[in-house]
């Protein structure tokens, strides 16, 4: 009841305090697209092509079918464009460089964050901060993408997140080099914990089982992608990557094989499949064999969006010949109420459900959010995550109060 109280106090001091800030942050907002300089948006990209952050965002971080074409060109809005780069002349060829320094931030602070459990909320006055560069103008084919990452629980000790480099000669065909997710780099966000809205995590993405392998593993992966059949039948979307052992961080363990096909209706559905399978760990230590098969929608209808996906693993240990075959699925509708053409109130529901043990065991997880963008590069949010099926373990849930503001 307590935690109700605090968290109810909160809501109230944030929207009494909302109207004067809302003037006051009017004049901070990121470039309009007719020219007037207001504040940098997350990333760089407003401030480079003088777009708002609504141009290529639903609700900052989850992109629109813009900003998904976006990423898809390489951080350009068209491929081979001189747009936003700054030419230097070196005979006999010219050096391509991003007009502005691309570089953006996001600092996030969590006030309250109380789990039911716990005897005391914890004050996180700052949590974490997020610095990153990308652009797509380097040798205005090529892209990039870098994060450094320092958060509270490290002391606030950086750390190396995702690295990227990408060449795009077409939309037909891209190559990504990189040392990520290879299910990060799609562009639809419904396949891991890239892009969401939530503090909690997507529990399919997290799932790892015998071998430890899961669709949001940081790996050494070389990939190429691209889009077929743009038009008024759709497109098809498609990707496919070769990567390493998450362990190693050098490149030298076991390689696996990821594959992606999306088809996008352009008409506010689209519908996937996605499968990833290799092997973790060395022989002498016991190697694990592990494939990762689903399929995953995403509808955006009526002003609201829904993502969901559905994956099979299965896994197995070489050495002593055991197997498991799990399941996972969730579940997110989110639909932003907007002051004019931007995100202004945005309410949010998952549910994740996950097996493990063999099928054995199984888990479920619900999340709900609501977010006030008080600007477009910064929102404020109180999010409730509660246990629905833990398998004999104690229920539990948490409330968090978080605000987030790019720059």
């Amino acid at each position: 009841m307590n935690s109700v109280v605090i968290v109810g106090c909160i809501l109230a001091f944030a929207f009494w305090l909302v109207p004067p800030a809302w003037h006051s942050v009017q004049r901070l907002c990121p470039v309009r697209p007719d020219g007037v300089n207001e504040a940098q948006a997350v990333p760089s990209f407003a401030r480079t092509y003088g777009l708002s952050c609504s141009q290529c965002h639903t609700a900052f971080p989850a992109l629109n079918e813009y900003g998904r074409e976006f990423k898809l060109n390489g951080y350009v809005r068209e491929q081979g464009s001189k747009e936003g780069i700054k030419e230097v002349r070196s005979d006999p060829h010219p050096m391509f460089l991003p007009a502005a320094f691309p570089w953006g931030a996001v600092v996030k602070a969590r006030p309250y964050d109380k789990k039911q459990s716990a005897r005391e909320f914890k004050l996180r006055a700052l949590h974490e901060l997020e610095l990153f560069i990308a652009g797509g103008h380097t040798g205005r084919r090529l892209s990039y993408f870098t994060e450094i990452e320092m958060e509270d629980e490290g002391d606030f000790t950086p750390e190396l997140g995702e690295l990227q480099l990408g060449y795009h000669p077409s939309r037909l065909l891209n190559v990504l080099v990189a040392k990520r997710s290879f299910f990060a780099m799609d562009p639809y966000q419904t396949l891991s914990n890239m892009g969401r809205l939530t503090r909690s995590k997507r529990d399919f993405a997290t799932q790892g089982h015998t071998s430890g392998d899961t669709l949001d593993s940081e790996k050494q992966t070389v990939a190429v992608f691209g889009e077929l059949a743009k038009d008024g039948t759709g497109s098809l979307y498609y990707s496919t990557g070769i990567s390493a052992d998450k362990a190693d961080a050098e490149g030298e363990g076991p390689k696996d094989i990821s594959a992606r096909l999306a088809f996008d209706s352009l008409k506010g559905v689209v519908l996937g499949g996605f499968s990833s399978f290799g092997n973790e760990g060395l022989p002498a230590a016991g190697r694990k064999q592990f494939s990762r098969l689903g399929v995953d929608a995403l509808v955006e209808l009526f002003g609201g969006t829904l993502r969901s996906a559905f994956v099979f693993f299965h896994d197995k240990n070489t050495v002593t010949q055991t197997k498991e075959n799990n399941r996972a699925v969730y579940a997110e509708l989110f639909y932003p109420i907007k002051w004019g053409d931007r995100p202004f109130l945005v309410p949010l529901v998952r549910q994740d459900w996950y097996q493990t043990a063999d099928g054995r065991k199984q888990f479920g997880n619900f999340t709900t959010q609501l977010s006030h963008y008080f600007t477009e590069n910064g929102r404020a949010f109180v999010e409730y995550f509660a246990n629905t099926k833990t398998e004999g373990a104690p229920k539990d849930h948490r409330w968090t109060a978080q605000v987030e503001v790019g720059f």
